[in-house]
């Protein structure tokens, strides 16, 4: 509710992120007690393998299927095999900015342009840096075998199509590395801003805590091009004011 500790700090940390193009409509917390449960019992997992240290942190996270997962949480077994940049899994940001390139409105240019994204509480635990599927050595020689041969631009897009679905479908591609709990983009120089995007393999590791509904006056720069630079890492939140205060007030 309006005025709560949890709608301020939401209200703050958003609007911190965005800028002034941004309007909080409403803050909804899910109180769906059976899904905590789930989670809470994944966290105490990951808290009794990383040396009592679960490193939760919120991060959001945007959607089609809000309600869905809502209700039912998330499912890792519908992770696609078209996009998945850093392997398969379920995203999440450490900046809003990045999940609301991807919230339903963000194909549609008329503004104002209202939005929703869900806040998650999430046990990140050991996180291993992941770097993205097109650098990996079974991707790299597929370009080098392109390289000499005179292929039309559609032919090289359906092979490495393929190629990412073959790589998508290798189990190291879909789970952690042995000992570690969720993963930490990093990439290339020049390309997507590295520690920004923060990937778990486990349904229940995730709690969708809230949904937030916004309003947009303007069109934000994209997060993977020109609005790079501007993103908040995951160190940037864990040393924000939002996450401290969320651990005082024992939101985590």
């Amino acid at each position: 509710a309006v005025g709560t500790k949890d709608f301020d700090l939401i209200k703050t940390r958003l609007e911190s992120e965005m800028g002034d193009c941004v309007t909080i409509l409403k803050i909804e917390m899910n109180v769906n007690i059976d899904l905590f449960r789930r989670y809470h019992l994944e966290r105490d997992r990951v808290l009794q393998e990383n040396l009592k240290d679960a490193n939760e942190a919120f991060l959001w996270h945007a959607t089609k299927q809000e309600d869905t997962i809502l209700q039912q949480g998330f499912d890792t077994n519908y992770c696609g095999l078209d996009f998945e940049y850093y392997g398969a899994g379920l995203y999440l940001a450490a900046d809003s900015k990045m999940s609301n390139a991807y919230t339903t409105s963000s194909r549609h240019s008329q503004y104002p342009s209202d939005r929703s994204m869900l806040l998650c509480r999430v046990a990140c635990g050991k996180m291993a840096e992941r770097p993205p599927l097109s650098s990996s050595p079974e991707y790299q020689q597929l370009l080098l075998q392109q390289a000499p041969l005179q292929l039309s631009k559609e032919e090289r897009k359906r092979q490495s199509q393929d190629k990412r679905r073959e790589l998508l479908r290798m189990p190291k591609n879909r789970t952690c590395p042995p000992g570690f709990h969720s993963q930490l983009g990093v990439d290339m120089p020049n390309a997507r801003k590295s520690k920004t995007e923060i990937v778990v393999n486990r349904s229940y590791q995730a709690f969708p805590a809230y949904r937030i509904s916004y309003r947009l006056s303007r069109a934000l720069p994209s997060p993977v091009v020109e609005g790079r630079r501007d993103l908040r890492t995951f160190d940037d939140y864990k040393s924000s004011d939002f996450h401290r205060q969320a651990v005082s007030d024992r939101l985590l």
